[in-house]
C-alpha cells in the first residue's frame, strides 16, 4: 500500500480515538491501529503522526492533540475537533466550486441526479456564500449555461428505456407544425449538442434512424413491448462524419475544403472543426483545411459565421448554396 495512503488511515483511526476513546496511550492506539487496519507500526512512527496531524502545513489539520500527564494519555484540546470537520482551504472552496457548476449542467440524469444531494449538501457544508459568493466566483470562473430546462424531464425515462429496450411512445410537436404528433420509437441513445439534449433510435415508420430534440417532446410514455437494437448501430461511428447532430439518412461523407483568412490561422488548427479536419496548406495569405463530414445545416450555419474570414473551394454544390445565401442576406441591407 502507497504511504501516503496508509498514514491517512492511520490519522483517521488515531482521529477516532481521540474522539471516542478515555485518553487512549500510545501503546493503546498503536494496538487499535493494528487492530482496525491490520497494520503494525512502530512507536515512532505514531510519534511522526501525531507530529504530523499538529504541525504539517501541507496538510493543513493543525489537530490540537496534546498529552495529558494526569490520565497518561492522548486527547483533542479542543473537545469538539475531528479531522471531518476541517475548514476547506481556499483554492479547494474554488475547485468544488468549479465542479459544481459543471455538474449542474447534467441536471435531470439519474446518474448525476442521484449524487445532486451530495453535491448541495457540500455547498451548504463549505457555504460558498461566505467564502466567495456566487457573484464574486462568477467574476473569476464561468461555465457554460444552457439556456432553459424544457424536456430534461424526459432524460431519465428514456435513459431507462434505451436501456431496457423498451419503446416509446412519443407525442412531439416540430417547429414548423401547428399540432403535436405522435410517434412510435425505438430509443437508441441520447446526445448532448450545444446545451439541448436529443433522442435518437430508430422511426420503423421510416425504416431508418431519426433524431427528436427532448424540448421539443411534449409527452412520452414506456411501452412494455421490447424492441431489438440494430446491432449494426454504433455511436461513435454513426456521428464519425457528421457535423453537430444531424445525420442524414443515406448521405455519404465528402470532402469539404475551406480556405481561412490567416487570422483565424492559430484558431483553426488549435480548435478544429472537425475530428477529421487536416491542414492542407498555410501561408501568409491563408490557411486551407479539409473536412470528411456530410453537410448539414450545422455546418453551412457555422461556415456563415465566420463571415469573410472564410471561403468554400469545394465541393462546388456547397460553395454555390453559401454564396446563395449571403446573397440573400446582403440583399436585406
Amino acid at each position: 500500500m502507497p504511504e501516503i495512503k496508509s498514514s491517512s488511515r492511520r490519522y483517521k483511526v488515531i482521529d477516532y480515538c481521540l474522539r471516542k476513546m478515555h485518553y487512549p496511550t500510545k501503546e493503546q492506539l498503536i494496538q487499535k491501529i493494528r487492530d482496525m487496519l491490520g497494520e503494525r507500526i512502530s512507536e515512532r512512527t505514531l510519534e511522526e503522526d501525531i507530529r504530523t496531524l499538529r504541525e504539517d502545513d501541507g496538510l493543513g489539520y493543525y489537530a490540537p492533540i496534546k498529552y495529558d500527564k494526569r490520565h497518561k494519555g492522548y486527547c483533542y484540546e479542543n473537545p469538539h475537533f475531528s479531522l471531518s470537520n476541517i475548514p476547506l482551504k481556499e483554492e479547494e472552496v474554488y475547485s468544488l466550486e468549479f465542479a459544481v457548476g459543471v455538474l449542474r449542467q447534467f441536471k435531470g440524469l439519474k446518474p448525476v441526479k442521484e449524487f445532486e444531494e451530495a453535491v448541495q449538501k457540500i455547498e451548504q457544508y463549505i457555504n460558498l456564500s461566505l467564502h466567495s459568493g456566487d457573484a464574486e466566483f462568477e467574476q473569476y470562473v464561468q461555465v457554460e449555461k444552457g439556456t432553459g430546462e424544457k424536456g430534461i424531464e424526459f432524460l431519465e425515462p428514456l435513459f431507462q428505456c434505451i436501456r431496457k429496450q423498451h419503446s416509446v411512445k412519443m407525442l412531439y410537436h416540430k417547429f414548423e407544425g401547428e399540432q403535436a404528433q405522435e410517434y412510435l420509437f425505438h430509443p437508441y441513445m441520447l446526445k448532448e449538442y450545444r446545451n439541448r439534449w436529443y433522442v435518437l433510435g430508430f422511426y420503423p415508420k421510416r425504416g431508418h434512424i431519426i433524431t427528436f430534440a427532448l424540448d421539443r417532446v411534449v409527452g412520452l410514455d414506456a411501452l412494455p413491448q421490447p424492441f431489438e437494437r440494430d446491432k449494426s448501430f454504433h455511436a461513435d461511428t454513426y456521428f464519425q462524419h457528421s457535423f453537430g447532430i444531424t445525420v442524414v439518412h443515406n448521405s455519404k461523407p465528402e470532402k469539404v475544403v475551406l480556405k481561412f483568412a490567416p487570422s483565424q490561422s492559430k484558431f483553426i488548427k488549435t480548435q478544429p472543426l472537425h475530428p477529421s479536419q487536416k491542414i492542407l496548406k498555410e501561408t501568409k495569405t491563408e490557411c486551407r483545411i479539409q473536412l470528411t463530414v456530410i453537410q448539414s445545416h450545422e455546418l453551412l450555419m457555422h461556415i456563415l459565421s465566420y463571415g469573410a474570414e472564410v471561403e468554400v473551394v469545394q465541393p462546388a454544390s456547397l460553395r454555390e448554396e453559401i454564396a446563395a445565401m449571403l446573397k440573400k442576406a446582403a440583399s436585406q441591407y
